[in-house]
């Protein structure tokens, strides 16, 4: 599998062979990416019961493939439809003992965090770009070239910007949709999940455990991981609709590692989208 990437990443130096390794590899992610939910669900349980992902072809490359490029043409007006799309695609494709997960919401809840990410963005930059206008006065332009400082600053001030405009904005989506995907999630058996995590309480998480983490040059990445994951799972619940002995655990066969190889070289995170 890694002699494969690194052949691709070779042929990709050349031109015409690249553009076809590139259109040969839109039709083979998909593939690459079930067999990674395959696998790690089968590499997971849950009381010795194994759950299961059985999600198609077609599935995968409509949520990851064709809806990206169509959202990509609506300048990504239409995102909320596509992360819609690929939890419906993953949580659908689960099961656990024989028993499917089912997950459905409405577009409205997805369009609502979409507009408190975007109010936030805006509001950000329109309290950053009135700081920047009153301070603008005391700038000597002139000293920026010569003063390394000074360009130190004013690259440092964009990227705190960014930090504090769009950083946010990503952690209030997350939590807004991780409560509309657990609520409106079901197991068969009439088992329902809830989540309330609360926007601002995970900001301020996250963000402290950014800086904590950069602070102390990574040494603290491995706490702040394991204090987001346990406001996490404080917040998230599962409801019992009737006694959950009735799981029966299924020896799976082993599913390969190709497609988990696929998406751990690649860094890409196929848990559970919530």
């Amino acid at each position: 599998m890694i002699a494969a990437i690194v052949a691709f990443s070779v042929v990709s130096a050349i031109p015409l062979v690249g553009i076809i390794a590139l259109v040969a590899l839109v039709f083979v992610v998909p593939f690459l990416l079930v067999r990674s939910f395959k696998f790690n669900a089968q590499m997971s349980s849950w009381s010795n019961v194994r759950f299961r992902f059985e999600g198609s072809y077609i599935g995968a490359m409509l949520a990851f493939i064709i809806y990206p490029i169509l959202t990509a043409l609506t300048l990504y007006l239409t995102f909320p439809f596509l992360d819609r799309a690929i939890k419906r695609f993953a949580l659908n494709g689960y099961s656990l003992g024989g028993h499917s997960f089912s997950f459905d919401a409405a577009i409205g809840p997805f369009y609502r965090a979409f507009l408190a990410a975007a109010i936030w963005v805006t509001g950000m930059l329109m309290i950053i770009g009135s700081v920047t206008f009153v301070s603008i006065g005391t700038l000597d332009f002139s000293t920026i070239e010569t003063d390394p400082t000074a360009s130190l600053a004013l690259i440092a001030g964009i990227y705190a910007a960014i930090f504090l405009a769009f950083f946010p904005a990503m952690t209030i989506y997350q939590a807004f949709v991780r409560n509309v995907t657990l609520n409106n999630l079901a197991l068969e058996g009439g088992h329902t999940f809830a989540s309330d995590v609360r926007p601002l309480s995970l900001i301020w998480i996250a963000i402290t455990n950014a800086v904590l983490t950069v602070v102390s040059l990574g040494l603290l990445l491995p706490w702040a991981q394991v204090r987001m994951f346990r406001y996490l799972t404080e917040h998230t619940a599962l409801i019992p609709g009737g006694p959950l002995d009735q799981f029966v655990g299924q020896l799976e066969t082993r599913a390969g590692a190709l497609g988990d190889a696929y998406t751990d070289i690649e860094g890409i995170d196929l848990g559970l989208p919530v």
